[in-house]
């Protein structure tokens, strides 16, 4: 069953929001009821807080549970997997209950509508082999069933007598059963080689007392099949493809494994359980390994039709397909190889002069070493007959005389080569120069001459003296780190008191101490260590507390707040809390708890601020891009406008055409410095250094401007108005600043209006002009509203635009002492962008001077 195992594991794996448990209730070592009892009793204490939505069941044992299933967990879907569709109510499969092999058993359909669940069989075709072995071993006089005493093996001995009875009466018969006992028995059936007795194996573990008197579960006896000189036929097909068994009658596994997966994800999906048909295999077929089958003299003849061969040889074509073709080739090779020996050897003259100019000229140190030896083959001294112009310069740097020979120490040097010529290995080694503090790391090759080497070198100074700056900054921070401040502490778990090594880092927490407390020892009551802790953590620990208490968790590890007062002052502290069951009581309850706190209140405001940090950089970084796409998007529109009706200009003769073509293209000229002075407004802005000029200025001709700019941005089905609040209307103001704002408040209306009008204009308030520009669009959410004009935001990331015209004019209008604002009864409603500024008329020139001097 393990491959059905593994494969839902990995199907759980790959399904999103699934978590997963494994449960192995090991039902060869339940044989009494006491155990089984307090195998479901940990199963169900184990999934107390933690109810699984699926099951997968394997087997009828744990099937058994079903109506405590339903009892904890409700109707919880559940797919079984097993051998037999058939139960006995009210059973719990116990291993070696003798009653569970003749009970009366009913049809797993027949309790479908009381348990949601569904059925895979997967079956043991004990028939179909028993045939087999009978047509593969003509010879066979008796037939030894070998298995454990699990309840499907108990009923499967008495399904095989009863087919052994009605078709092969004569056929001795006999069950061995897995234990201490049994296993001479079966040792000696494996290492027999007659060929009258078959041996049919089953599942084979039982348990034996450890050393410690612990039931141990043995599983290893089935190992002998490898070596068995007799055929072994095997149930299982496990212990065909890695046990050594001989062959057998199988469902198809990967048919099994489709079926299983395609209930499984039916199950995730949510469907009832009950409507799912229980599946049964449809492809069935013998299965046997050809090796053993030759080496045992086994006919393949008296194999059934359609056998499944596994490890048989190929035909020697086969085989030996690709070696015979690259025979061939090689053998072309060599003629065409023979054919340019000369012309090679002609080439490796002028190849080895380039090599020995490579080599001199290299940044790296090389030398031929000649190996010399006594009468014995013992290597005693090297001549250095080549070098290299690096080479050169470090010998006269660390020798006396210049002398190649005196560069290394000869004892140490001759040790190494020793072992190249050994070993027929390459050999790297660090070499030290006291005379220049120099380390140098050198490779030693054997070349095509066994009696000569070639050493390449390389200064390695600076790489090994940060090393060992490294391992001198490893040793310090190893001391630095034993004197942490880590507090160990014991819970008496009985007497409900906590004490723990009195240090400083938490005697700022001034908890009350018990009379038992020492100048070593800090002891208070439990009480009251749940009386500091934060209230949003007070329930995880408790629950924590809870579980090792009750024996759930053996260990836990956590982080909390615990609050203090110091100076009238509540301080909140992080500690991180390792805790485990250190006694137990004589019911085997937790009585004592041991573990460690760490202070770490500072990591956690340390973790807070890389967070945010974090967070801060990848918003800016997401905003820059964002920033730069949208602004390379919106330098095209003008400067298509300027060169498409540039390209017109020169094909119109009608001057009064001609001349609107040349005021649009003025327009869009006006309007891409507009764009590029808007950029460089927001590093204005930034740096809080906006221009403003205050000049007399036409506000309804200003108006009308406007209006010829934003014509050729407005949708065919769009109309433009504008209004005008006064017949004439001079005012003292920032012309190119006020039109920056209405023509950003116009732009987005363009943008979002598809159809209907959009309005603008200006009335004259008592001391204040307000402008405003009206749409029909898609208006705006109350909740966009209030972030509508903070930088970079876009509410349609699929319209064109950068996120920062309301964001400038805003600055802008708060620079003229102004206000702005936006006002939408909601999406789909249009919208209504209105600013005011001062109303400074010409006439008061006085004002001019002064509001001037302010920027």
């Amino acid at each position: 069953m393990q491959d059905y195992i593994t494969q839902f594991l990995i199907e759980a794996a790959n399904t999103e929001n699934l978590d997963y448990d494994l449960v192995h209730m090991n039902a060869i070592l339940i044989q009494t009821d006491s155990l089984y009892n307090l195998v479901k009793e940990q199963i169900f204490n184990r999934f107390k807080n933690n109810k699984p939505d699926y099951l997968i069941l394997f087997g009828r044992m744990a099937f058994s549970l079903r109506d405590q299933i339903k009892n904890e967990w409700g109707d919880v879907p559940m797919l079984l997997i097993g051998a037999n569709d058939n139960i006995v109510l009210n059973e719990k499969y116990l291993s070696g209950n003798k009653i569970t092999a003749s009970a009366t058993k009913i049809h797993l359909s027949d309790i479908r509508e009381q348990y949601n669940f569904t059925y895979i069989e997967v079956p043991e075709l004990y028939k179909e082999t028993i045939d087999m072995m009978v047509r593969m071993q003509p010879d066979m006089k008796k037939l030894v069933f070998a298995s454990d005493n699990l309840a499907g093996n108990m009923e499967l001995n008495e399904k095989i007598k009863a087919y052994l009875t009605l078709e092969y009466p004569l056929l001795e018969y006999e069950w061995l059963v897995a234990s201490e006992n049994s296993r001479k028995n079966i040792q000696t059936y494996l290492i027999s080689s007659d060929q009258s007795v078959g041996i049919l194996l089953g599942s084979w573990y039982y348990s034996r007392p450890s050393a410690f008197g612990y039931p141990m579960l043995v599983t290893g006896d089935f190992k002998l099949i490898a070596s068995s000189p007799r055929p072994i036929f095997s149930l299982k097909e496990k212990y065909l493809e890695s046990g050594g068994a001989t062959g057998g009658y199988f469902a198809d596994q990967q048919e099994i494994l489709q079926n299983s997966i395609r209930v499984f994800r039916r199950m995730v999906a949510g469907e009832n359980m009950r409507n799912i048909p229980f599946t049964y295999p449809t492809m069935k077929y013998p299965k046997v390994d050809y090796l053993q089958l030759k080496s045992y003299g086994l006919l393949v003849d008296n194999c059934p039709k359609d056998t499944v061969f596994i490890n048989k040889p190929e035909s020697f074509w086969k085989r030996y397909f690709w070696q015979i073709i690259i025979s061939s080739i090689i053998l072309v090779a060599i003629l065409f190889i023979l054919g340019i020996f000369m012309i090679f050897q002609r080439k490796k003259m002028t190849y080895m002069a380039s090599r020995n100019r490579m080599v001199d000229n290299m940044p790296i140190c090389y030398m031929i070493g000649k190996l010399k030896t006594d009468k014995t083959g013992k290597l005693i001294n090297i001549d250095f007959v080549s070098e290299n112009h690096e080479t050169s310069k470090l010998i006269a740097k660390n020798t006396d005389a210049e002398e190649q020979n005196s560069l290394f120490d000869m004892e140490y040097i001759t040790g190494l080569l020793d072992n190249v010529r050994k070993t027929k290995k390459n050999i790297k080694f660090t070499y030290y120069f006291a005379k220049t503090d120099t380390y140098y790391d050198f490779l030693v090759c054997q070349t095509l001459n066994n009696d000569e080497v070639e050493f390449f070198g390389i200064d390695v100074t600076d790489k090994v003296k940060s090393e060992n700056s490294l391992k001198e900054t490893t040793k310090t921070l190893e001391m630095t780190l034993e004197v942490a401040h880590i507090i160990p502490w014991k819970w008496d778990l009985k007497r409900h008191t906590i004490t723990c090594e009195a240090n400083r880092t938490m005697r700022h927490m001034d908890s009350q101490e018990r009379p038992e407390s020492t100048i070593y020892t800090h002891t208070i009551e439990e009480k009251e260590y749940f009386k500091r802790i934060h209230p949003e953590d007070l329930e995880y620990v408790k629950q924590t507390y809870i579980d090792l208490r009750d024996g759930t968790k053996q260990y836990a590890k956590g982080e909390f707040r615990i609050l203090s007062e110091n100076n009238g002052k509540t301080n909140i502290d992080w500690i991180e809390v390792n805790a485990s069951v250190a006694k137990y009581d004589e019911k085997l309850k937790p009585k004592e708890l041991i573990g460690s706190l760490l202070l770490i209140t500072s990591r956690k405001k340390q973790e807070a601020r890389l967070i945010a940090a974090k967070e801060a950089a990848k918003e800016a970084d997401r905003l820059k891009s964002a920033f730069l796409a949208n602004m390379s998007h919106e330098i095209r529109t003008p400067l298509n406008a300027i060169v498409g009706f540039s390209s017109l200009l020169t094909a119109i003769e009608d001057k009064e055409e001609q001349q609107r073509y040349i005021n649009i293209i003025e327009n869009n000229n006006q309007l891409l410095l507009q764009l590029i002075e808007d950029i460089l407004d927001l590093a204005k802005v930034e740096a809080n250094a906006l221009d403003f000029i205050y000049k007399p200025t036409d506000l309804n001709e200003l108006i009308r401007e406007i209006e010829v700019t934003m014509r050729m941005k407005v949708h065919q089905d769009v109309v433009l108005n504008y209004t005008l609040g006064a017949v004439d209307c001079c005012i003292e103001t920032e012309p190119n600043r006020l039109s920056q704002v209405i023509i950003n408040l116009l732009t987005n209306a363009c943008k979002f209006t598809d159809k209907g009008s959009i309005t603008y204009g200006y009335e004259l308030h008592e001391n204040e002009i307000y402008f405003f520009v009206r749409d029909t669009g898609c208006g705006i959410s109350k909740e966009n509203q209030t972030r509508i004009f903070q930088r970079f935001t876009k509410l349609n990331d699929f319209v064109q635009g950068t996120g920062l015209g309301l964001s400038i004019s805003q600055s802008v209008i708060e620079k003229m002492k102004g206000h702005i604002g936006v006002e939408s009864k909601g999406e789909g409603k249009g919208s209504t962008f209105w600013f005011t500024i001062p109303y400074l008329p010409v006439h008061t020139v006085h004002w001019r001077t002064d509001f001037q001097n302010l920027y």
